[in-house]
């Protein structure tokens, strides 16, 4: 249960920090183009202009995140399969 709970609270968190940023354009957008136009200008800044592009864009979905958290956590905790609930 703490994998899932600490999965829906980061899953909800770290994208409402991305999308916080104001995009580079002054373009209206629907709501399900709002994690492209913060990834014009989100808080992620490497040498790459385009892995910048691709990290703020990826982060600042909430499916994305929640994924990735997910998987690390799943297969990084420790426990038997009948400790965590995986067993017939």
């Amino acid at each position: 249960m703490i994998i899932v709970g600490f999965t829906l609270f980061i899953s909800l968190s770290i994208p409402a920090y991305f999308q916080q940023y104001e995009p580079s354009s002054n373009l209206i957008l629907p709501s399900y183009l709002l994690s492209y136009a913060a990834a014009s200008s989100g808080p992620v800044h490497t040498a790459s202009s385009g892995l910048n592009y691709a990290l703020n864009a990826l982060l600042s979905i909430d499916v994305v995140v929640a994924l990735l958290v997910a998987l690390i956590l799943d297969n990084t905790v420790p426990g038997s399969r009948q400790e965590r609930g995986v067993y017939i």
